[in-house]
């Protein structure tokens, strides 16, 4: 109990000093001062890195040249709260020439776009930075055919999803939560 006592103190103390830092950062984009610009990458930098983050797997329409009951899936990688975020998927390109191609886009607000179909939280509170989860992209993306029944959008999702539950990031019980939501690959 005294351990446990002891992770919430933790946690609590990390969210006040994100709070902290993210006021200080907004401060510092009201200020025009060149050495206010150098502080504020740097804490940007910082922030990346230990705000707690939220993962959520979002589907948008596809063109009209796809079937009717299809989804382009991409994982949505923001900082708790935040409206924006960072979509992390594989491309058009990958069509046409039959491999992975993988890319992230950002400052991306789900909710702007009328070709969202559908978005679930994968999780919250997460120790994820863009940076590892653009490592894993990469490495399933590496080498990967594409094709659009089996090795599509949703497959690659799913391995990438896979691999954060590999490396401690999400749980197994948060991945198979997405297949009762109803998102699971088509094949």
């Amino acid at each position: 109990m005294e351990g446990e006592k002891g992770i919430y103190i933790a946690k609590d103390a990390l969210t006040i000093l994100c709070f902290l830092a993210q006021n200080t950062v907004n401060f510092i984009k009201t200020s025009n001062s060149p050495r206010t610009s150098t502080i504020n990458i740097k804490l940007k930098s910082y922030l990346q890195v230990i705000m707690p983050k939220t993962l959520t797997l979002v589907c948008y329409k596809q063109s009209r040249f796809f079937p009717e009951n299809t989804a382009h899936w991409g994982l949505l990688l923001q900082e708790q709260g935040a409206k924006s975020g960072r979509l992390f998927h594989v491309t058009k390109e990958s069509y046409r020439t039959g491999m992975t191609d993988y890319r992230q886009d950002m400052n991306i607000v789900p909710t702007f776009s009328a070709s969202l179909r559908a978005s679930v939280e994968v999780a919250s509170g997460l120790d994820l930075d863009v940076d590892t989860l653009d490592r894993l992209c990469i490495e399933v993306a590496r080498g990967r055919r594409f094709d659009f029944v089996v090795n599509n959008c949703q497959r690659f999702c799913a391995q990438v999803l896979q691999r954060l539950v590999q490396n401690g990031t999400i749980t197994q019980a948060q991945f198979d939560a997405l297949a009762t939501k109803g998102f699971r690959p088509l094949v």
